[in-house]
């Protein structure tokens, strides 16, 4: 948040105005020297010594302001993120009596974002302490030598230069203080540069070999057998490794299969998936149970590479994912999330971001989720605004929005991580109905994360995880037979 804010503003506006100040005066203070110079060639002997006190002075200087501005910058995030983190929790500070703790925690990195501010403005102001005395005897010179040579030097010449040495004294200053002020909002480049391009970012393609064309899995053959579909061949003909010109209608059908999944969330953390194999026909609806901590939400993840595979492989209608732009697998799949995210803008735009569907298709998506009789009684209907995350809507209404928008956009898989676990029972049976009913939902395959066992129950197939593991999977019917 601290380079978004502070040093984007730094870059963008601060530096631009301080690097073109130091060029500006250096030219004008070059030109009060060079007159004050010709009037008195005297000078000409004390400049040099004294300009050269002055770039020592300001080399002197400028590392300790520099890495005072780096602290300054580094200590500020800490507190960003608090006072967000604080914002956002308000209600379980106030409830569990965190109250003093939270605004004890705020106010010392407060106070340590406080301590490194003053002591840079300190160092600004002993540097402008010694470049004032500095600049003081240039002008004890003029004088002293306007005196001595009063008689061979013509006195509104000497005039005219002590104006204009009079005038170099804040000049100089302020000319010196700005190109320090440069290097020290360079800190701010550095960091964002850092951010840019030393961070790591997600690998859009992340295998470039495939199989030959017609290759099937070893899990192909037994996923036939018990899901009773046909899987199909990996890859399919006519794909290339990392193109993004795949057919249109891909995915076609929904096939998922995880194939002995490996997954962290860092390269330095241990796995929290340790070689999860399961089919998910298309069109089906798998429920994904197990304790907190199972690895329901992290396969889930893996799907989209939120966390990145580090062993294994998921194939989606026959092609390897890891291979699959990060954009066009991601807008494959529809998520309806345990927190839905609401942006801030028109109903409209939250249902259809990119704007790719009719007013009619929106109110046939609001109708599906039961949203279209409060909508419609709305002042500005569609361009109603959201307030930012959906502040001014209730829990349910945002869910039912989110499903409203999975219905709109009509993915062949739709994932579902515990998109009832929040809401209450009305709004639960409102979305189970939904997923039964609609034909939106009918040729999707649905990945379901639930903890109320009513909403898994009509699952063609239930998928049991313990500790990062598969536990059982297979149909309810079938595992609710099974012994313990």
């Amino acid at each position: 948040l601290n380079r978004f804010s502070s040093d984007l503003n730094q870059m963008d506006e601060l530096l631009a105005v301080a690097l073109f100040d130091t060029v500006q005066i250096a030219t004008m203070a070059l030109g009060a020297m060079v007159l004050a110079c010709v009037v008195i060639p005297w000078l000409a002997l004390m400049m040099p010594p004294l300009i050269w006190a002055m770039v020592w002075l300001r080399q002197y200087t400028t590392k300790s302001i520099r890495e005072l501005k780096r602290l300054d910058s580094t200590t500020r995030s800490p507190v960003y993120s608090a006072f967000t983190a604080a914002l956002a929790g308000l209600v379980p500070i106030r409830a569990y009596g965190r109250t003093e703790s939270t605004q004890g925690h705020f106010l010392t990195l407060l106070q340590r974002n406080a301590k490194s501010w003053y002591w840079w403005l300190i160092a600004n102001r002993w540097f402008g302490f010694w470049l004032d005395l500095l600049c003081s005897s240039i002008v004890a010179f003029v004088a002293f030598f306007g005196v001595v040579l009063r008689n061979t030097s013509n006195p509104s010449l000497v005039g005219l230069a002590m104006v204009y040495i009079l005038s170099l004294s804040g000049m100089f200053q302020y000319m010196l203080r700005q190109s320090a002020m440069v290097e020290t909002f360079m800190t701010s480049v550095e960091r964002l540069a850092h951010y840019a391009h030393d961070i790591p970012s997600e690998a859009e393609v992340l295998q470039k070999a495939l199989p030959p064309s017609g290759t099937p899995t070893a899990m192909s053959a037994p996923a036939e057998e018990a899901l009773g579909v046909e899987l199909p061949a990996l890859p399919p003909a006519g794909f290339k490794p990392g193109s993004s010109k795949m057919d249109t209608d891909w995915p076609s059908e929904g096939h998922i299969i995880f194939k002995d999944l490996r997954v962290r969330y860092r390269e330095d953390l241990p796995e929290v998936l340790h070689g999860v194999s399961a089919v998910c026909g298309g069109g089906q609806k798998v429920g994904i149970v197990g304790r907190t901590g199972s690895g329901k939400s992290s396969l889930l993840l893996a799907l989209s590479r939120l966390n990145e595979i580090c062993g294994g492989e998921v194939w989606i209608d026959g092609v390897n994912s890891t291979t699959i732009p990060l954009s066009r697998l991601r807008e494959s799949i529809s998520v309806i999330p345990q927190q839905p995210h609401l942006f801030s803008g028109s109903i409209r735009f939250n249902l259809d971001p990119r704007g790719t569907f009719s007013d009619d298709a929106c109110w046939e998506a609001l109708q599906r989720a039961s949203l279209q009789q409060f909508v419609a009684s709305l002042p500005h209907k569609l361009d109603e605004e959201i307030d930012e995350g959906g502040a001014n809507w209730s829990m349910g209404q945002r869910q039912l929005l989110s499903l409203a928008r999975a219905v709109l956009a009509r993915r062949r898989i739709v994932v579902l991580d515990e998109a009832t676990a929040s809401v209450d029972f009305d709004t639960d049976s409102a979305i189970q109905s939904m997923l039964k009913s609609s034909d939106a939902f009918q040729s999707s395959t649905l990945l379901v994360i639930a903890h109320r066992i009513n909403t898994i129950m009509d699952s063609d197939m239930l998928l049991v995880l313990d500790a990062g593991k598969v536990a059982e999977q297979g149909a309810p019917a079938a595992l609710r037979e099974k012994p313990g």
